[in-house]
């Protein structure tokens, strides 16, 4: 029942980001060209190792997270919620409480509450999975008793939840976070969500 809990926990609280990325996608002043490259929902998230040891994927994260951020700031900046907030005397101080309560710093400090982001404190933050995260993931993507390959894994990462870890899906991300295309690490360097999926028992090699 407890581990129960804690995966429906996770769930709650990446729904809580989807949701956030997805409705600042619609209402921030962003070209859609590039961000047509996103998933379903028009957004992308930029994966890490845990580790940090891919120092391009690590840099793309961070800057992906301060993309995400960004649009989230400015989906509250539309110009329907700012001609509202203009009549009131405090509009600052209404910005900053919209902020703290629905906008970037409630994604932030929700994704490290749960993991998603690291460091809990100081610059860098950037996009990671834990166990438990990776664990909810694998049981929403593929059914009971239902086999995948690691391919078709990684593809419905992206068409469901926009995240990206490598192959195409990290090129479109990359394209639609706006930033250069890096040369990537080794590939030993690259493997680390196999690695994670097999040390989990998710993952058989054939």
């Amino acid at each position: 029942p407890v581990e129960r809990i804690e995966l429906l926990i996770q769930g709650c609280s990446l729904h809580v980001l989807r949701s956030l990325c997805a409705q600042a996608v619609r209402y921030a002043n962003i070209d859609d060209d590039s961000h047509g490259y996103g998933g379903a929902l028009r957004y992308a998230w930029i994966i890490s190792d845990p580790q940090g040891n891919d120092r391009p994927a690590k840099h793309l994260s961070q800057r992906n997270l301060q993309a995400i951020l960004r649009i989230i700031q400015q989906a509250l900046r539309h110009s329907g919620i700012l001609k509202n907030a203009s009549k009131h005397l405090h509009k600052e101080r209404l910005y900053n409480e919209a902020d703290n309560r629905y906008g970037h710093k409630l994604f932030l400090s929700l994704a490290k509450k749960s993991g998603f982001v690291v460091p809990q404190r100081g610059p860098g933050a950037r996009f990671i999975f834990n166990d438990k995260i990776l664990r909810y993931l694998v049981l929403t993507l593929v059914r009971p008793g239902q086999r995948r390959t690691y391919d078709t894994f990684r593809t419905s990462l992206y068409t469901h939840f926009g995240i990206a870890v490598e192959g195409d899906e990290f090129a479109r991300a990359t394209t639609w976070s706006q930033l250069p295309q890096v040369e990537r690490s080794s590939p030993q360097e690259r493997d680390w969500l196999p690695k994670m999926l097999q040390a989990s028992g998710f993952l058989i090699h054939l």
